[in-house]
Formats: structure tokens, sequence, C-alpha cells
């Protein structure tokens, strides 16, 4: 059981916290220098972790920042937790956050529906192991999230990041998720904020309408049966509350972040000590005010089950 003064953050857990990711992305950085540059797991990577690179594929300071801020409510969660966390990352993508998790002690599985996402995952684990360190403890699952929830074992903590405005309809995954959790378990939810005028334009742009409609792209890898896949069906933070509540959820921790989405940066300054130390002030100040503050463009949201 994760109890609830654990996820409450102090200073000193925000601080190792923030030590332990910028460790865990210098290894990252690392990797991606030694895949071929002309490999199809390079470009993939590298588009994903666009927003914290920088020219030259150094760390982007601002990069780290948001992704920072993003991750924190877990890191401190894992951190603060016991040994051993059972995590599901729902929708793990090419697994950066899974290893992440798996890289801090916890034991951790990876679902994700698509394919080549999943086998690129699957082959980064040894770059995150010292000689002699036993194996990460982390499976990579190819499945439709909906269906593996329907008969996987108990969690102690669901993550899922940026995979919520996929994974269609969100109802049926959260309430597959809550009958998951282990006793005292936490769902973690980390989405675009629908209430950011970048964060929705951008989803308008991916989806090409201003509706949402799901389309049926992938197939589930048991049945062959295609799978409803949501199209950057993004909340607010109030709309995604909303939806957690009627879900059976009881919402214990909610950070928002992204007051200067770290896209809009051109690639060359994002090392530069003026620019970066403006946004991040900017950041800071506008994490401060309440009105702002919603208008983030991302959030994280810690919920437990109600029952």
């Amino acid at each position: 059981m994760i109890g609830s003064r654990r996820i409450r953050a102090n200073r000193a857990l925000r601080a190792e916290a923030d030590a332990a990711l910028g460790r865990f992305l210098n290894l990252v950085r690392d990797e991606l220098r030694r895949y071929d540059p002309a490999g199809r797991a390079s470009a993939e990577l590298r588009r994903y972790l666009g927003p914290q690179l920088a020219a030259g594929g150094e760390l982007s300071p601002l990069g780290v920042a948001g992704y920072s801020a993003r991750l924190r409510p877990v890191i401190e969660t894992i951190l603060a937790g016991p040994p051993g966390l059972r995590i599901l990352d729902a929708g793990s993508g090419y697994g950066t956050e899974s290893l992440l998790f798996a890289w801090l002690g916890a034991d951790v599985t990876a679902v994700e529906l698509v394919r080549e996402r999943h086998d690129i995952a699957r082959g980064r684990p040894e770059t995150f192991r010292r000689p002699g360190d036993p194996p990460l403890r982390i499976d990579f699952v190819h499945a439709n999230i909906l269906r593996f929830l329907q008969s996987s074992p108990a969690f102690d903590l669901i993550w899922t990041m940026e995979a919520i405005s996929h994974i269609y309809p969100p109802e049926r995954f959260l309430d597959l998720a809550r009958g998951r959790l282990a006793p005292g378990g936490l769902l973690a939810v980390s989405d675009p904020n629908q209430a950011n005028p970048v964060a929705w334009a951008r989803a308008v742009l991916l989806r090409g309408s201003i509706r949402h409609v799901p389309h049926r792209k992938f197939t589930d890898p048991e049945s062959g049966i295609s799978v409803e896949y949501g199209q950057e069906q993004i909340h607010s933070v109030r709309g995604m509350t909303r939806l957690l509540l009627r879900s059976g959820y009881t919402v214990e921790r909610c950070v928002v972040s992204g007051f200067l989405a770290s896209t809009l940066l051109p690639r060359k300054w994002r090392n530069r000590r003026v620019p970066v130390a403006l946004s991040l002030a900017f950041q800071k100040s506008a994490g401060r005010t309440p009105l702002i503050r919603r208008l983030g463009a991302n959030y994280t949201i810690l919920a437990r089950s109600s029952a």
C-alpha cells in the first residue's frame, strides 16, 4: 500500500526525484549516441524525446524541467514507497518511463499496442544496466491494454502518459484499471491539457479535425480485430478530474506544468543561458498564479479508488 503521506512532496524528496531523473536522462542521452544515426530506433527515439533535446543531441534544460514536472509526482511515490512496487505502464510507447521506473527499483509491466514501438522498447534495457547489476525487472507486453486489464494481476501503481487520449473509450480503461489496483494503489494520469491553447491546437492539427473521431488503424495482437484508437482525445484538468470522479476515483494530487512549451523555443536556443533562464523564470512564476496555473500545457493527476 502506498500511504497518503508518502506522496505529499517535501523539498528533500523533490530534490532527490529531480536528481534521479537527471541521472537517468544522462543515460538516455548516452544511449542515443550509441545508435546508428540512420537507424529506425534512433530516428523514432529522437522524435519522441525531441522536447528534451537541444541542438547536437545534448539535453535541453528547459525540456528536462518540463519533463521533471510531469514525472516528479510518480518518482517521489516510488522513492518514498516500499521496494519493488508493482507498476503497470499502460500505453508504454518506446518504454522510456518504464525503463525509468525499473531503473528506480520497481517491478514494471509495460503494455503497448503498436508493434514497432514495442519492439524498439524491448531492445533498450541493457543500455541502462551497469556491468554486474541484475537485469531490470521489466516485462514488455505487446497487447491491447483493455484486453490485458481484464485478466492482469494487481498493481500498486498504474501509469499512463499521453496514452489515455488514445485509449478508447477512456471510461472503459479507468473502470478496468480501478479493478486492477492493489489495496491502497494509485492511478497516475499525465496528458496534454485541453485548456491550454497550444495543446488544443496541436491535438486538432494531429487528428485533422476539431471533432474527435476514433480510428481503427491498429489491431488487437491477440484477436486480430481492429481496435478503436483515440485521436488526441485530450481533456482539461477539470474535465479529467470529473471523469475520474465519475469512474470511482478520489483525486489526491494534481500537478500542472508547461506554461511555455519547450517546443516553441528553437532547438538551437535551448542551451543558451538567457532564453532558457527567462523561460524557466516565467514558468516558475506562472505556476504560482492560480488562473494561469489552470492553463499549463500538461497535467499529472494521482488518484485512488474511492471504493
